[in-house]
């Protein structure tokens, strides 16, 4: 083989390589989760009664409830709320008479937020067939540094006499 054949070869082999390398995703683990939060983080914001409510009229909002402890000896701000078949949930103050959506929830140290029909929840208005009345469904809450906490929370069918006010 001449000189300039193997060079072709070569720069083929190379560009092969590298255009197969640019195709792969960047920063995926072979299974496909992401990774798990900080431990530490884990242990310092913790999350509980997470469910979600249906609406009594079907097509309405639902509701998706929860507890928010803050053990850190720092403020922590919750920034999103996305839910398995559903889409990001609206965090919303239900504290004034006209409801107002929140960007972030300030969670101070020592401080437990509770997501009900009294004072805030997460406006949920887009899921889909699989969240149903008895179903499970994992919720992932995003904080301001960047981390996530992912629970199970648990469909409930809201009460007829007060609907999705239910908690």
């Amino acid at each position: 083989m001449t000189r300039r054949i193997v060079i072709g070869i070569v720069i083929l082999v190379a560009a092969i390589v590298v255009g197969w390398m640019l195709l792969q995703p960047m920063g995926r683990q072979d299974d496909g989760t992401y990774p798990p939060p900080d431990a530490d983080f884990g242990s310092v914001v913790t999350i509980a009664d997470a469910r979600i409510a249906l609406p009594a009229t079907a097509g309405d909002p639902a509701a998706v409830l929860f507890d928010i402890t803050n053990r850190g000896q720092r403020t922590v701000f919750l920034s999103d709320v996305v839910v398995e078949h559903g889409g990001r949930a609206q965090l919303t103050d239900l504290s004034h008479p006209d409801p107002k959506p929140l960007d972030t929830v300030e969670i101070e140290p020592g401080q437990t937020l509770r997501f009900g029909p009294e004072a805030g929840r997460a406006v949920l208005t887009d899921y889909d067939e699989y969240v149903v009345p008895g179903a499970a469904v994992t919720v992932e809450f995003t904080f301001g540094n960047g981390e996530s906490l992912s629970v199970r929370a648990a469909v409930e069918e809201a009460r007829q006499d007060r609907g999705a006010e239910e908690g």
